[in-house]
């Protein structure tokens, strides 16, 4: 198989990029090693400079990094699934899921963790372990070494 240039690369990269602010959801046609291969890449989440794009690119050849081969086969099979015009996403109501419809669930990789999300998930669990077992959160925290 051929080499992919960096023109190539780089107009991989736009394509997924705004692929990625569009579209997301065609994504999930890719499973999640996969998605992390092309995130990992292409840098499809990201805006780089052109000097930055351009010595990821050759930083990963200059390794012999196996993530440029992954990431092509999974570009390709994002290609062919978009062309063959598998769907998406469906979206069911909850009385439709009653009725026998199937409902799939797909994983959305995101490149980049959302630390507002996190943190309010991480407060949600210590309020609700503070409700349901209050010693054992009182536990947890007394082991924690806290560096000041």
């Amino acid at each position: 198989m051929p080499r992919v240039t960096y023109e190539i690369y780089h107009q991989r990269h736009l394509q997924l990029r705004q692929l990625w602010n569009e579209r997301q959801g065609v994504f999930v046609l890719l499973d999640p090693k996969e998605q992390w291969a092309v995130h990992e890449y292409f840098l499809c989440a990201d805006r780089p400079t052109e000097t930055e794009l351009h010595a990821h690119y050759v930083t990963l050849k200059v390794e012999g990094s196996s993530l440029p081969h992954r990431a092509g086969k999974a570009y390709a099979e994002l290609g062919r699934r978009l062309q063959a015009g598998r769907p998406v996403q469906k979206v069911y109501a909850a009385s439709d899921v009653n009725k026998g419809k199937v409902l799939s669930l797909r994983p959305l990789v995101q490149p980049r963790i959302d630390l507002d999300a996190y943190v309010t998930t991480s407060m949600q669990i210590v309020d609700r372990l503070a409700i349901e077992d209050p010693d054992r959160l009182r536990e947890m925290t007394r082991n924690q070494k806290l560096d000041r």
